[in-house]
């Protein structure tokens, strides 16, 4: 079952707002993040939320997936690219995840930006890989 379709209205705003399909997410964990909004139940562990995008979606992803919510859909994608700041020496050795690109940052010498893509299924579990890795999760890209 896909999220309801967010579309871009005729003057091209962009919507602030996307839609996730998510599952195993509870009251008390919905209560704690005001800005999540419950759009309709799927299932008996199932909902569709409405979340803000950009860099409040990447806040919001990272304390769900801490909690064990995972993610079936986001904006009816089934892939998800995210972007992490890691020390030069890191690499990235997850299976769940493929390595796009990297770049020195030239404004933190012995740092790099490191541009990752997984399935959304899998963005709870390469969050928390990269948690325990010590690398900073700069931005999940909900599209």
């Amino acid at each position: 079952m896909a999220a309801s379709t967010k579309w871009i209205p005729s003057d091209g705003r962009e919507p602030g707002r996307t839609d996730a399909w998510v599952e195993n997410l509870d009251e008390a964990v919905r209560a704690q993040i005001s800005h999540l909004k419950l759009v309709k139940r799927v299932g008996p562990q199932a909902v569709i939320v409405d979340i803000p995008r950009h860099q409040e979606f990447t806040a919001i992803a990272s304390i769900l997936a801490q909690h064990g919510v995972s993610f079936v859909e986001i904006a009816e994608n089934s892939q998800v690219t995210l972007s992490v700041l890691a020390p030069q020496a890191w690499h990235h050795e997850g299976s769940d995840t493929q390595q796009l690109f990297s770049m020195p940052v030239l404004t933190r010498p012995g740092w790099q930006r490191v541009v990752l893509k997984c399935t959304v299924p899998s963005l709870a579990q390469s969050l928390s890989a990269l948690y325990s890795d010590a690398v900073v999760i700069e931005r999940v890209y909900d599209y």
